[in-house]
């Protein structure tokens, strides 16, 4: 999708997993100016951020910060070093979560060759945004931190943005029907990763595979698909019904 790569690339530099989340020069986790990161510094950040997301999708937010620190095998000075409070290690999971989510987005429309193909593939690496839904829906700390997050937004919008290009191509080539917008396809999103119940971390991958594999194949164009009910949602339809939940 060369097209589809020039316009993803058009919504800012710095595309890698930790692009915007304060691993380098530029913009923080909160909006700071910070200066890049030492190595051994931004390894601790790494091994903070990767235990975070574990015990937060297991007992949520308001587990203690010294239980991230011990899991993360860093003091807990360190941790308070790099995040300074609660808050800030929640839009730092949730905005290096987006971003991961994104670059995964932006390398599908650049490699492969068809939008349903690129559509299919955000669609299964969107699965890593669980945790984010989830703490935005389960967690009222998280949910009043993330929602008027500038970062967390800004990955947000460039997550739907892409998304909005490849439906968009994906109908024109006659493989995604065409009575749907981008909105709808992120609310499905957005529903298959509030929760599927699971053995132990609150997440069957088996179970959610298959709910993506329906998915996909109710949003395939074909000639005898049954019409649906309302109008399609566009993306911004879905923000002004989401906000806050993502």
């Amino acid at each position: 999708m060369a097209a589809g790569s020039s316009s993803a690339s058009a919504t800012g530099a710095g595309t890698g997993p930790n692009a915007g989340v304060g691993t380098g020069a530029g913009v923080g986790a909160v909006g700071a100016y910070s200066a890049p990161l030492r190595a051994d510094a931004l390894r601790n950040r790494e091994k903070i951020l990767a235990a975070a997301k574990e015990i937060f999708a297991v007992r949520g937010p308001e587990v203690p910060m010294d239980d991230i620190a011990r899991r993360a095998a860093v003091g807990v000075a360190t941790l308070y070093r790099r995040f300074p409070d609660r808050e800030t290690l929640i839009r730092a999971v949730a905005q290096d979560t987006f971003a991961r989510v994104l670059e995964h987005f932006r390398a599908a429309v650049a490699e492969e060759a068809g939008a349903w193909d690129a559509l299919v593939r955000m669609l299964r690496s969107s699965q890593e945004l669980q945790l984010s839904v989830q703490l935005a829906l389960h967690s009222p700390l998280a949910r009043e931190t993330l929602r008027d997050d500038p970062g967390t937004g800004r990955f947000r919008n460039e997550l739907l943005g892409v998304l909005d290009q490849v439906v968009r191509a994906a109908q024109e080539e006659g493989t995604l029907r065409t009575d749907i917008g981008a909105g709808d396809v992120a609310v499905l999103i957005s529903l298959l990763l509030r929760r599927t119940p699971g053995p132990t971390d609150g997440t069957d991958t088996t179970a959610l595979e298959r709910a993506t594999d329906l998915m996909l194949d109710g949003l395939r164009a074909r000639p005898d698909v049954a019409p649906l009910s309302g109008s399609a949602l566009s993306v911004e339809d879905f923000e002004s019904r989401a906000k806050g939940n993502l």
